[in-house]
């Protein structure tokens, strides 16, 4: 019987997780930035773009995590624009957070349904901020990424499982961008919570 349960637990939560990435990709791939695009007055999109083509550094914290995958991107995304090589990478990444973002809601509650763990990824990746970001070149993709995966990770974490993962991923994210303080900080406050808690009833 339990292994029933854990079975169609595991369902759901792919479930919700493959509808969110879907409809998140789709959305985002349709409206998604042909070139460079200045964002809120900035041009970052433009020297993203420059710097991961010859592997450099980016201003202030060098964006050293994100330059990889954009390199990588620029390599490997069949498009003739290579700004737009770029800005699908923020497509594929966003839309995977959000699909973090309903595993998370059923990680950190189980009795989620699948369906009310996919409306929380889709109000994520729905929100204006992230919609904007998702269809660029910039981090701030790769930040969502990172902190979704710090959510569920940090589920497992107040359970006394796989600390070393979640300190990891905290640590890219902290990296990645310096707003990931906000998250890391309260996040690793509950996980430290929760797992006393677990030793306590122990």
């Amino acid at each position: 019987m339990r292994r029933y349960a854990a079975l169609m637990n595991a369902r759901g939560t792919l479930l919700s997780a493959a509808l969110v990435a879907i409809v998140l990709g789709a959305l985002y791939g349709w409206t998604v930035a042909p070139t460079i695009a200045v964002l809120h007055g900035t041009v970052d999109s433009a020297e993203l773009v420059s710097v991961a083509a010859v592997l450099g550094v980016a201003h202030p914290s060098g964006e050293a995590v994100w330059l990889p995958l954009g390199r990588l991107a620029l390599e490997v995304v069949p498009a003739d624009e290579p700004a737009l090589r770029t800005n699908l990478l923020s497509v594929g990444l966003m839309a995977l957070a959000g699909a973090l973002v309903a595993v998370a809601a059923r990680r950190w509650r189980p009795e989620t349904p699948w369906w009310g763990a996919a409306c929380a990824g889709l109000l994520f990746g729905l929100a204006p901020v992230v919609w904007a970001q998702a269809i660029v070149t910039e981090v701030y993709a790769l930040a969502a990424v990172l902190a979704a995966l710090a959510l569920v990770l940090g589920a497992d974490a107040a359970e006394g499982q796989r600390w070393r993962a979640f300190a990891f991923v905290l640590a890219l994210l902290l990296a990645s961008h310096p707003t990931g303080l906000a998250l890391a900080i309260p996040l690793l406050a509950a996980a430290l919570a929760g797992s006393r808690g677990l030793r306590a009833r122990e």
